[in-house]
């Protein structure tokens, strides 16, 4: 996953030789769900933090922050990413520089509408009114073969393996890829109470050997 990401930190325990063949001399952080990746990034953030996402983000990832979140002291901005006035706004509103508790959740083509974001430009509008906000993006739909968001100005790529990169099949799981050495350990730390099972690894190495 990480390969094809272009990601430079990864690391997986239970199928990493096989997928570090398949895919082309890396892997990546490897949770048990999607969700489960949604949640480690999530508590990347402290209490009083700030979440920007799509108006049209996936519903599971919506109830997540609402619901769940919401309840951690952690506020949630919806905006449209195609409009960077907005995006702009909402920036210079809650993500003041300097923070270092601000999360923006990207995804693009979105789930089911499959609205289609400017990842290049969102990123470059965020990262000049705050160089510390992280910017995750959901990227099962395109995943690894036909999208790279860490060259766009993404710092996490989320991928649920349970879709397109198993065939939608057997298996559910998550990945995270990541060049930010300071990610990669904090996320590794959370990954080590919310790995996989290796049931579904092997189901998923008999995928992408085929």
């Amino acid at each position: 996953m990480a390969s094809l990401d272009k990601a430079k930190h990864c690391e997986l325990s239970v199928f990493k030789h096989i997928f570090h063949q398949c895919l082309m001399q890396s892997t990546a952080l490897i949770f048990s769900s999607g969700v489960a990746c949604e949640v480690n990034i999530t508590h990347l953030l402290q209490a009083g933090g700030h979440i920007i996402t799509d108006t049209q983000v996936y519903c599971g990832i919506d109830r997540y922050f609402r619901k769940c979140a919401s309840k951690f002291d952690l506020t949630i901005d919806y905006v449209d990413f195609c409009d960077l006035n907005q995006v702009a706004k909402a920036a210079e509103s809650n993500l003041q520089r300097g923070s270092k508790s601000g999360l923006v959740w990207l995804e693009s083509p979105t789930n089911p509408l499959l609205k289609v974001t400017d990842i290049r430009a969102v990123t470059s509008t965020l990262k000049n009114i705050n160089p510390n906000v992280i910017i995750a993006i959901d990227n099962t739909f395109m995943s690894p073969y036909f999208q790279s968001p860490l060259e766009l100005g993404v710092d996490l790529v989320m991928t649920s393996i349970t879709k397109y990169v198993n065939g939608h099949s057997d298996v559910v799981m998550g990945s995270i890829s990541t060049n930010r050495t300071e990610l990669y350990d904090r996320l590794k730390y959370l990954q080590n109470g919310k790995f996989m099972l290796s049931r579904s690894a092997m189901l998923t190495v008999n995928v992408v050997t085929k």
